[in-house]
């Protein structure tokens, strides 16, 4: 099911960085999805937050360091970088793995999509959108709002109720 949803800025409240053991190294490699994602994205309407996130280790897998919350996925952590982004929450867009970012996102009256990655997309019903991987959202454009193609699974997330559901 695609859908089209503006904002004014997108925050990353998934992981996007994966560090993960190859032959005894460790490497740092880009969830599926996400350097596309990003790199589409205009420099100031994005943000990443999450406890090990660092604008350094972006730049290791050759991605433009994005603007970085460290900090625990919470509704003030989301608030704080939509405040750096001079965004209003309402028209913030939070892409979520986890039922307990999707809650903070909603007490933040930000725009919610949830990735069905790490939990089933029932635990991420109350997501506007749920899709299957950050493969599944793409920049379509930037000015003045941000404009991201979706395609979502069908029946699962409150935007899916028919194709004229506003968003």
């Amino acid at each position: 099911m695609l859908r089209l949803v503006e904002c004014q800025a997108v925050l990353f409240g998934c992981r996007t960085i994966a560090v993960r053991p190859e032959g005894g190294i460790l490497t740092q490699q880009t969830t599926p999805g996400a350097e596309w994602l990003l790199a589409r994205l205009p420099p100031g309407r994005a943000a990443i937050i999450g406890p090990d996130q660092h604008a350094d280790t972006y730049a290791a897998v050759d991605l433009r360091p994005p603007t970085v919350v460290q900090a625990e996925v919470s509704t003030s952590s989301l608030l704080l970088a939509a405040s750096v982004l001079r965004a209003d929450p309402g028209d913030v867009l939070v892409l979520v793995d986890e039922p307990d970012h999707l809650r903070s996102a909603r007490s933040a009256d930000m725009k919610v999509i949830a990735l069905a990655t790490r939990h089933e997309a029932e635990a991420l019903a109350g997501a506007d959108l749920v899709v299957p991987s950050l493969r599944s959202v793409r920049a379509i454009g930037v000015h003045p709002l941000l404009v991201l193609e979706v395609d979502a699974l069908p029946d699962t997330g409150r935007w899916s109720a028919g194709p004229n559901h506003p968003l």
